[in-house]
């Protein structure tokens, strides 16, 4: 497991992300979050959506220009849900080719038994919403 995961938790390390992300001054990322009770994730989830939220940033500094990029972690009744969503160029989902990026993120929510939900058209920037459902 990321040590750095185990030690901080699941908002903490992501938090951690952001304000190394911020710090390159290529994009501004901002992190909102509810009262996470990350007891109710196993630890192959919380992993599972850090990684996620690394790969996503990673694929929006690499293909998007997007200048503000938010991340919401949100604790659901039944499912805790990550959105990343940037204001950057988007793409033509249905003529562009999928990326190892996004098929990363793809088989390891699939793995979870989760959704994974992608918004996008060219200019008009890119929402990526994954759900994973409680196991605990």
């Amino acid at each position: 497991m990321n040590p750095s995961l185990g030690d901080l938790g699941l908002t903490d390390s992501i938090q951690d992300l952001v304000e190394n992300m911020n710090a390159t001054k290529k994009a501004h990322v901002c992190f909102q979050y509810n009262d996470i009770n990350e007891k109710r994730l196993s630890e192959n989830q919380k992993l599972t959506l850090f990684r996620i939220a690394q790969e996503a940033l990673n694929n929006v500094m690499k293909h998007a220009e997007a200048r503000q990029i938010m991340i919401k972690l949100s604790d659901q009744k039944n499912s805790i849900q990550l959105l990343i969503k940037d204001d950057g160029k988007g793409f033509d989902s249905f003529s562009t080719k999928k990326g190892a990026g996004l098929n990363n993120i793809w088989n390891r929510v699939y793995l979870l038994n989760g959704n994974l939900t992608v918004n996008t058209e060219p200019g008009k920037g890119c929402t990526l919403v994954v759900e994973l459902p409680h196991l605990i």
